[in-house]
């Protein structure tokens, strides 16, 4: 939250907003703001990067024929997005201005990945199970053995 106040903060400034009223939007003092400016400005990359501080282009979606489900095709997987196109796939999410800057990534507004999938646990068995199935591994071996 205190990240997101403070990116928040920062692109105000950025855009030509006062210390000042940014205080008074947030209902804060502006040493609190200018405080907060100060270290999103040393610890952001971005504000270095003015390109990354554009708005990015207006994008519009392609939506799949026969409706958006989970199981739904890209359209445009016979022909590719031509550079430059303002289309943008609802499936994939590729569009035809994936280079442009203000679309590149950024550590603080873009969401986390998701953790990787682990393998599944084995089933867990009850007591009686676990011990019968060691009777039928013990009966097993006496009849091997005998």
């Amino acid at each position: 939250m205190r990240d997101r106040r403070r990116f928040d903060w920062l692109l105000r400034a950025s855009s030509g907003m006062s210390t000042s009223e940014i205080a008074r939007r947030a209902r804060c003092s502006i040493r609190l703001v200018a405080h907060s400016l100060a270290e999103a400005m040393a610890e952001s990359v971005a504000f270095a990067d003015k390109s990354r501080l554009m708005k990015p282009p207006p994008l519009y979606l392609i939506f799949p024929i026969n409706g958006l489900f989970p199981h739904s095709t890209c359209n445009h997987d016979r022909v590719p997005l031509p550079d430059g196109t303002l289309a943008c796939c609802s499936v994939c999410a590729r569009s035809g201005r994936d280079d442009h800057p203000a679309l590149a990534k950024f550590a603080l507004t873009d969401p986390k990945p998701d953790p990787p999938t682990s393998t599944p646990k084995p089933e867990h068995l009850t007591r009686r199970e676990k011990r019968a199935k060691q009777r039928g591994r013990r009966a097993a071996r006496a009849s091997v053995s005998a």
